[in-house]
């Protein structure tokens, strides 16, 4: 079974085309080789090293008969051989094509598509070679999505269509940055879908995907997308208060397949604006759980401010000040800044006189005190404005959708078709599981082209 699924999804055909593999060639061919280690895997063989014992007993003859293999032609050396010939051409394409065979095999189309990376950590001390450059592929220490900061790692990419198989995928360093990986992924997606006839195809991917230099590629390329935009452009902040403000907003209700009581109510407002010349749509969502959900956040966040007031609070009322002009300054200055974050708070100027001789000891009969004055200014009361933290619960309630389609969507199909990010983060699942293909062939192909399968499932 899961040599015909190899077979179905064209994986030989595939990598002899890719490897310029010819029948007049006397050594296997690097496509059976590709395709019989794929099924291996995918039947469990533990470790790598020892697939050709694990096609013995097996029916590999008779599905072969034709080519005249035999298990023992599915050794090491041949696999470290084929591995040689993978390291020189682009296996990302090569992936694509073999994703694309199988898709067009059970005529599943591609409407939409889902572009997202993760992190996979691992032990070791993994040194870098010398003279490798910043292109180059290094398990090194990056933005841990494992939350494990304390381990180096590699980072997958991966793209989906709307039905969450997979596209493209492409094994990463450690530290590539989301920033520039999701721009590149859905550019040469897009022009590899395109050539093979998929048109009005639109791609999807988290904020990571969104700069003023990747907004500007996208429109020159005619590129369809849907993504998050993120809080970092001012545009944000402006769209989210004129949506506000307006009041004219679309209610959506609830989009969960199955709602429950407590599923999260939407309400969307659209409009088009322009960054750098270039002409966007916008859609501003507002989400009742999500706004359920930043409440606390919210408060903490509050609290936290109250707190660093309340001590800058207690530095200032110990602080002496020699005239009253310059305690009610500092007073100001630290009301101002409460008032910045959104705080009321009470303001008092206080003057105290003290006594003093001027010297040690006790003071000489009929000496007259030197009576010092000293002025003292208290901040008190930190209160939040009510009206601050409304407004603040419903920007951090909302979030705005930045796209550019070819024909006007409903501010729904946007949302919903954004909503299904979640798509990709299914195949990160599968990835990370023992059995795969990008961590067990992939990393090799890239890593180590010259060493043999020894070790590689151990």
């Amino acid at each position: 079974m899961a040599l015909s699924l190899a077979r179905l999804a064209g994986i030989r055909e595939t990598v002899d085309q890719f490897t310029g593999w010819s029948p007049n060639d006397r050594s296997t061919s690097p496509g059976i080789l590709a395709e019989s280690l794929v099924a291996a895997i995918i039947c469990g063989c533990r470790p790598l090293y020892k697939v050709e014992h694990f096609w013995e007993g097996k029916a590999i003859e008779i599905f072969y008969k034709e080519d005249g293999i035999t298990s023992r032609q599915l050794h090491d050396d041949a696999y470290a051989r084929m591995l040689d010939k993978l390291a020189s051409v682009d296996c990302r394409r090569m992936f694509e094509t073999v994703c694309l065979t199988m898709l067009q095999h059970h005529s599943l189309d591609i409407v939409l598509t889902h572009s997202d990376t993760t992190s996979v950590s691992v032990e070791g001390i993994y040194e870098l070679e010398e003279g490798t450059s910043a292109e180059d592929f290094k398990i090194t220490h990056g933005h841990s999505k494992d939350h494990r900061p304390d381990l180096k790692q590699i980072k997958v990419g991966l793209s989906v269509q709307e039905e969450g198989l997979p596209l493209s995928g492409e094994l990463l360093s450690g530290n590539k940055s989301d920033q520039v990986w999701n721009p590149e992924a859905v550019m040469e997606l897009s022009k590899f879908v395109s050539g093979q006839g998929y048109e009005d195809v639109v791609f999807l991917a988290d904020c990571a995907l969104i700069s003023t230099g990747s907004l500007l590629n996208l429109a020159k390329q005619e590129v369809q997308f849907i993504s998050r935009l993120p809080e970092t452009f001012n545009i944000a902040a402006e769209l989210k208060e004129a949506a506000w403000n307006g009041n004219k907003w679309a209610n959506l209700g609830q989009l969960a397949v199955s709602p429950k009581e407590n599923a999260a109510v939407y309400r969307a407002w659209k409009t088009f604006r322009e960054i750098e010349g270039e002409k966007f749509g916008f859609a501003v969502i507002h989400s009742s759980s999500l706004e359920e959900r930043k409440e606390k956040t919210l408060a903490k966040e509050i609290e936290r401010h109250r707190k660093v007031l309340c001590r800058k609070s207690e530095e200032l009322k110990k602080q002496p000040f020699a005239c009253e002009t310059d305690a009610n300054r500092s007073a100001e200055k630290l009301r101002k800044c409460s008032g910045n974050k959104g705080f009321d708070c009470e303001v008092s100027v206080s003057k105290k006189e003290e006594a003093s001789y001027g010297h040690k000891g006790r003071p000489k009969r009929g000496e007259v005190p030197e009576i010092r004055i000293s002025w003292f200014a208290e901040v008190k009361n930190f209160v939040m404005r009510e009206a601050i933290v409304e407004e603040k619960k419903r920007m951090a309630s909302t979030f705005v959708l930045i796209y550019r389609l070819a024909e006007d969507k409903s501010a729904e199909d946007i949302l919903r078709s954004y909503k299904n990010q979640d798509k990709v983060e299914q195949g990160f699942k599968f990835l990370k599981q023992p059995l795969n293909l990008i961590r067990r062939l992939h990393l090799h192909i890239r890593m180590w082209p010259r060493q043999a399968l020894r070790g590689i499932g151990a």
